[in-house]
């Protein structure tokens, strides 16, 4: 995963649009939109640290240093439910990880959320 991708899976996780978080950093949506896509890729250092605190992860997941999904300082409940859930998939054979990630696949088509 990209750096930009991080940032872009932080903001939305945070249910933040590009403009809210750009207003927060006191950088341009356009500025934003290019560090998430990939087109800017040398990001200062202070901004980095900016959208860990506003995302509430941190600067080494948004560079790519933790091999991590996902780095929360406070998890809400819902977040720790997921998490625990993510700990128990890893007890399960590859057969039955496919058929909960195609089901999700498949819920995430269906509500108009999946990415491809």
């Amino acid at each position: 995963m990209t750096k930009g991708q991080r940032i872009r899976k932080a903001r939305e996780s945070e249910n933040m649009t590009q403009t809210e978080l750009a207003n927060r950093l006191k950088i341009s949506k356009q500025t934003l939109y290019k560090y998430e896509n990939d087109i800017i890729t040398n990001i200062p250092s202070n901004i980095i640290e900016q959208i860990a605190e506003i995302t509430d992860c941190t600067p080494a997941y948004i560079m790519g240093w933790e091999d991590i999904t996902y780095t929360f300082r406070d998890p809400s409940s819902e977040t720790k439910r997921l998490l625990a859930y993510m700990e128990k998939m890893r007890l399960l054979s590859s057969e039955a990880r496919e058929i909960i990630f195609d089901q999700v696949d498949y819920q995430l088509h269906k509500e108009g959320k999946d990415e491809g």
